[in-house]
C-alpha cells in the first residue's frame, strides 16, 4: 500500500517549506518537489509547455521506482495543480501507477502571508503584486470543488499553525 500527499495552494503559500518540515519529523516520508525537479533539469521553473510535461515523466517515474522498492510507502508530491481538470489527471494517473491513496494538502493563508513569502522567493522578481494577488484569487476560485475531485480525502492545511501530523495524516 502506499499513499500520496499532493499539495494544492497558491504560489507562496508555503507548500515547499511545509513540506521539509514533515520530512524533517518524518524522515522515512520520500519529498518530491516539482520545483527542486525543474531547476536542476532546466535551471528554472517558469519554462515551456514541453519542458514542463518532461519534468512531469521524470517525477512519475522516481513515484513509480519509490512506490515498487517500498513497501507501504509515503510520499509528499509538492506539485502544481491549480485546476481541477489538472488533479482530476493526476489523481487518475497515480492510481493507475499502483498509488494506493492519494490525499490532498490543501493550503489555507491569508493574502497578506501569501505575498510576503512569495517575494521571499528567489525567483520572484518577474512578478507584481497584482499579478500574485490575481493568482491567488484564481487558485482559490478554481480550488471551490476540490473535494469532488476524486481525493481520498482533502485536508486543510494553515502552515502558520503548529504541525500535528495525527490531524494532517491517515
Amino acid at each position: 500500500m502506499s499513499s500520496i500527499y499532493l499539495t494544492s495552494g497558491p504560489q507562496g503559500s508555503g507548500k515547499s517549506s511545509y513540506c521539509r518540515k514533515i520530512v524533517s519529523l518524518q524522515p522515512e516520508i520520500r519529498l518530491i518537489m516539482r520545483d527542486e525537479i525543474l531547476i536542476s533539469i532546466f535551471g528554472k521553473t517558469a519554462l515551456a509547455q514541453h519542458e514542463h510535461i518532461h519534468a512531469k515523466k521524470v517525477i512519475f517515474e522516481m513515484i513509480i521506482n519509490i512506490i515498487s522498492s517500498t513497501k507501504n510507502a509515503l510520499i509528499i508530491l509538492d506539485f502544481w495543480n491549480g485546476y481541477s481538470k489538472e488533479r482530476v489527471a493526476m489523481i487518475r494517473e497515480l492510481k493507475e501507477m499502483g498509488v494506493t491513496k492519494v490525499f490532498c494538502w490543501q493550503f489555507q493563508v491569508d493574502i497578506e502571508t501569501c505575498l510576503k513569502w512569495f517575494f521571499q522567493k528567489p525567483d520572484s522578481a518577474e512578478y507584481s503584486e497584482t499579478r500574485v494577488k490575481h493568482d491567488y484569487s484564481l487558485y482559490y476560485e478554481m480550488a471551490k470543488g476540490i473535494i469532488n475531485d476524486g481525493f481520498d480525502k482533502v485536508f486543510k492545511i494553515n502552515p502558520l499553525k503548529p504541525i500535528i501530523l495525527s490531524e494532517i495524516m491517515e
